[in-house]
């Protein structure tokens, strides 16, 4: 962190509740000035308002958040990736795709997603493929699923602890 903060705020798997990520900030006081706010990953998918949350979130970055990716956002950018090399990926989506709708809430961004233009769809692949996973404070490590206590930092597999701590239970479930 740059600057000192009043108070250092963390959140996490806000998966679409847009009205319930407003009231805990209101509730919460915060102020982009005053608070280092932290969303670690996980706002999209299962609620009523996913995409608009992921927005929210990336207006929030703007204003001095720190936006960790989560395996929701993860998924979503893999998704990208297929529908953007498959144009006619609705009438036959990727494995990525059926797992995200049918095992982890993906409908409805899947749906938003498919209104967007492709300029759109690109910007935000590269959005979510430069978010970084894990972040820390001289006290804290923050990331969306976990750390392996074993390695260092520079070690962790992204791919696998700091998203999918249990992602072979999930996987194993899906398939």
């Amino acid at each position: 962190m740059n600057k000192p903060f009043r108070r250092l705020l963390a959140i996490s798997d806000i998966h679409g509740q847009k009205k319930q990520l407003l009231d805990v900030l209101t509730k919460a006081s915060y102020d982009t000035h005053e608070d280092q706010l932290i969303i670690c990953g996980d706002s999209i998918d299962r609620g009523n308002d996913s995409f608009a949350s992921f927005e929210i979130c990336q207006s929030l970055q703007k204003k001095s958040a720190i936006y960790l990716k989560g395996n929701h956002e993860s998924m979503m950018e893999m998704s990208i990736r297929d529908m953007l090399e498959n144009p006619g990926w609705e009438k036959e989506p990727s494995r990525n795709i059926t797992i995200w709708s049918t095992c982890n809430g993906g409908e409805k961004t899947i749906e938003a997603l498919s209104k967007l233009s492709t300029t759109k769809l690109i910007q935000i692949f590269f959005y979510i493929r430069n978010m970084v996973c894990y972040f820390t404070t001289d006290s804290y490590i923050f990331s969306h699923a976990g750390l392996n206590p074993a390695k260092s930092l520079e070690e962790q597999n992204e791919k696998y602890y700091n998203l999918w701590t249990y992602a072979n239970l999930l996987f194993t479930r899906c398939r």
